[in-house]
């Protein structure tokens, strides 16, 4: 029989994921990102512009720019977004 724990063999990685949408200076926090999509974690109001997005996965960052053609509504938390 093994000496080695079950404690040892079972040991995991839970990654710390932060998705962030830069809009014209401010930072808005995102619960959720899909290929054309974000869900905000609060919805805000502005018009379409350019933005840019920052996915954080433990201390690997990637950014890169979106557009967001209908804008942002306080009346949805979700948004579409195009790559720029």
């Amino acid at each position: 029989m093994s000496s080695r724990s079950n404690t040892d063999s079972s040991r995991g990685h839970s990654a710390v994921v932060t998705i962030e949408l830069f809009v014209n200076g401010s930072v808005v926090p995102v619960a959720q990102l899909g290929p054309d999509f974000v869900i905000l974690e609060r919805a805000i109001e502005h018009p379409p512009c350019d933005a840019e997005l920052l996915l954080r996965v433990d201390a690997n960052e990637e950014r890169w720019s979106v557009r967001l053609p209908d804008g942002l509504t306080s009346a949805s938390r979700e948004a579409r977004i195009l790559n720029a």
